[in-house]
């Protein structure tokens, strides 16, 4: 979630921003403060596959803590999620984060809807000044979505690096795998061009 990640590929898990409530909550060890916002994005130009989030974040003496809200599809189906998540600083180089959220599915008809818990845990380090890796995981216990036929919610693995060449230029790398399906590689560029642009 969140216009930077996007537009670098997909790439989210080094980055320490108001939407590290979503995408790697350890983020939100290194977020100073207070922030709100919201984000829509119309896939593929239809209503229908809009997808819709917004997120909160209250750093404190101990730690940030964050909520987020996310939303897709249209009033035949949709996927709803609300999320509370936790991210602190343990040391000058490492953060990590959890997340609990509550998940809603809705299909029409016969089907009716779906609702089940599911967690996620993080870490973020920064290596050297140039290097940061980082690490998530959705879903680690594997939560069920419905009896039949043993349908779970899907658990995501993220391994990611982000290498910066200067102030300006930074280069991300990150592998996803879903355990039932094959890993995918993103890669991103980011240069700020001036104080007010950045190109991606």
């Amino acid at each position: 979630i969140g216009s930077r990640a996007t537009s670098l590929g997909g790439f989210s898990t080094t980055l320490s921003d108001l939407w590290s409530t979503n995408n790697n909550q350890a983020g939100l060890g290194f977020v100073n403060e207070l922030s709100a916002g919201m984000y829509y994005e119309n896939r593929f130009m239809l209503k229908e596959t809009s997808y819709k989030a917004g997120a909160f974040v209250l750093p404190l003496k101990t730690g940030t803590f964050g909520f987020s809200v996310t939303s897709f599809g249209y009033s035949a189906y949709s996927e709803n999620k609300a999320g509370l998540s936790y991210g602190i600083k343990l040391a000058e180089k490492i953060a990590v984060g959890v997340q609990l959220n509550y998940l809603n599915n809705r299909l029409t008809g016969d089907y009716g809807q779906s609702n089940t818990f599911t967690a996620a845990i993080g870490v973020i380090s920064p290596l050297t000044k140039e290097l940061t890796v980082g690490v998530h995981v959705y879903n680690p216990n594997r939560t069920k979505l419905a009896d039949y036929n043993n349908e779970r919610v899907p658990t995501i693995m993220k391994l990611g690096l982000d290498y910066k060449f200067s102030e300006k230029v930074f280069l991300a790398v990150e592998a996803e795998k879903d355990i039932n399906f094959s890993p995918v590689v993103k890669v991103g560029v980011e240069y700020h061009a001036i104080e007010m642009l950045y190109l991606r």
